[in-house]
């Protein structure tokens, strides 16, 4: 329903838009309004004293690191994406801070870091530091995700990366009509947020609530809509996993999109990773299991096939499987990790992990990764020294000798570690020999199949 306002009303949303959308001087206003400055004043007061416009002032979403251009490239040429932005941690120096005095030897330095020298972190690292990362990079993705062409198709996926970003998307002006917003997956809470206790777990992270709050950055544009899924992540077989997503996903179970959408024009995901220490959301769960199964008994089942996973990776010392958007993959160690003499028992051993992963996948209302490969402009947020090797193995799916997987994510913002890593790897990936690369190429086929 279009609204038409009183003249009093649109005279104090035009000239709220000129300051605050346009960042017009209050004399350009009145000029073009043909009222004095004096009015248009009073339109201002009149605009916020009667709800016209609201601030919400927050100094986190101005914390977005240190770009580094030269990764930024390397990643670009390195693995073939069409976006990535780097950061370090540090933010850059303010206007008063640029000709300080402070000692450079006091100031934080930047070490790269070898892919064999990556280390596993502890939690205490993860969920402090990585939860600063996680902002400044979202930050960063929501400043520059572009909402081009009206008519435009979304797709999001869940969790805290993503959901700062479609924060800070909200808070730019975007005009673009006919958008439509669609979740990549169910939701792991289904009925209440906060079911026992306290715990990050207990966030409204899920991939509906990121649509929601994406399609309110389109609130006052024509044509705006979203879907909600509404129904649990995990269903109790494989055909009810099958018919929730027929009746209420955008997603359908063969890789096509239902009722008649077109493919997304854009998608933003993160890039979880399944360590019992990384944050992970059901990772969480898994360590409040007695009660959350109280409140939450539909996450039975998914519990029980999640710890026998992460037992496997554990007994067999494999990397913690990663996931977008909450479907599953066997993630890959690095090259200096691999004991070339043992290719076929590495073998044996990711046939069985891929099976155990594929059984949960196929009972998740999850999107496949054919949804993800026929959408154009992937933007994937995700840093900290967890998730090394997960998105290592998610950047060899796009490279141009695996054809079959190219394109699943296209644009990577990431923290400077993470790329130093990541391009240490691909060195080392590069030296090992045509036997090692081979074998990583068939398996990253097997993992994204």
């Amino acid at each position: 329903m279009t609204i038409k306002l009183d003249d009093r009303w649109e005279k104090a949303e035009t000239a709220a838009k000129g300051v605050y959308d346009y960042d017009l001087t209050q004399e350009r206003i009145a000029a073009s309004m043909g009222v004095s400055t004096r009015t248009v004043q009073k339109y201002l007061r009149d605009a916020r004293k009667y709800g016209v416009i609201h601030f919400n002032i927050d100094g986190t979403y101005a914390m977005a690191g240190t770009r580094c251009e030269e990764e930024e490239g390397h990643m670009r040429l390195t693995f073939g994406l069409d976006e990535a932005v780097v950061i370090k941690q540090k933010e850059p120096p303010g206007p008063d801070e640029e000709n300080s005095n402070e000692d450079p030897e006091s100031q934080e330095t930047e070490v790269a870091i070898e892919a064999s020298e990556v280390k596993s972190p502890t939690a205490e690292d993860s969920n402090g530091k990585d939860d600063l990362l996680h902002l400044r990079l979202a930050n960063q993705a929501g400043s520059l995700v572009q909402f081009t062409g009206n008519g435009l198709h979304a797709a999001v996926s869940g969790g805290r990366a993503v959901y700062r970003t479609v924060q800070r998307i909200k808070r730019r002006s975007l005009s673009t009509t006919g958008v439509q917003v669609s979740p990549l997956c169910g939701r792991i809470w289904a009925h209440s947020w906060k079911p026992t206790g306290t715990g990050r777990v207990q966030r409204p992270l899920d991939a509906d609530d990121c649509a929601f709050v994406l399609a309110q950055a389109f609130e006052a544009a024509e044509g705006t809509g979203f879907t909600q899924i509404g129904m649990p992540l995990y269903s109790k077989d494989q055909k009810a996993a099958r018919n929730t997503m027929a009746a209420y996903c955008a997603f359908l179970p063969d890789g096509r999109w239902n009722w008649e959408l077109k493919v997304p024009d854009l998608a933003i995901v993160g890039c979880g990773v399944l360590d019992p220490e990384g944050g992970h959301r059901m990772a969480e769960v898994m360590k409040e299991s007695p009660n959350i199964m109280k409140a939450a008994p539909y996450l039975r089942t998914a519990v029980r096939d999640l710890e026998e996973i992460i037992e496997f990776v554990k007994k067999y010392e494999l990397p913690f499987p990663g996931d977008v958007a909450n479907r599953l993959f066997a993630a890959l160690p690095l090259p200096n990790e691999v004991n070339q003499d043992n290719l076929d028992g590495y073998t044996r051993l990711y046939e069985q992990l891929n099976s155990l992963i594929r059984n949960l996948n196929n009972r998740s209302v999850v999107m496949q990764w054919r949804h993800l490969l026929g959408i154009p402009n992937v933007w994937c947020v995700c840093g900290g020294r967890f998730k090394a090797r997960a998105l290592w193995t998610l950047l060899l799916a796009g490279l141009a000798e695996n054809k079959k997987n190219q394109g699943l994510i296209t644009a990577l913002a990431t923290d400077f570690e993470s790329a130093q890593t990541l391009l240490g790897a691909w060195a080392q990936y590069k030296k090992k020999g045509r036997r090692l690369t081979e074998w990583y190429q068939r398996h990253v086929a097997e993992c994204f199949a």
